[in-house]
């Protein structure tokens, strides 16, 4: 089974949320397939046995980030639709791509 999760970082020594890259790990566990789509830019490297793919969301940049969310997310969701969607505390992405789920 497929999977497209949405977080805000994948950074493992994010104060705040170095348990959202836990809980994708964990994940790798149940879902042969696993793409995350984060709001931080990429830190780390290694990335185990997911794909992460990034929209660089910066605050205050509104257009921009929406069109870059729409750019990196869209061929996701296509790619995703027969799989399991799940969005970990990010509304306004949630949002942005409800009208399409």
């Amino acid at each position: 089974m497929q999977l497209l999760l949405f977080n805000y970082s994948m950074n493992r020594s994010s104060q705040v949320f170095s348990h959202q890259r836990m809980i994708v790990e964990r994940l790798t566990l149940h879902f042969s397939q696993i793409d995350v789509v984060t709001a931080e830019p990429l830190t780390d490297v290694d990335q185990g046995n997911f794909r992460v793919f990034s929209t660089n969301w910066i605050q205050g940049r509104h257009i921009r980030n929406v069109l870059r969310f729409y750019i990196v997310v869209l061929p996701l969701l296509f790619k995703h639709r027969r799989g399991i969607l799940f969005s970990h505390m990010t509304e306004v992405q949630s949002l942005l791509i409800g009208f399409l789920c």
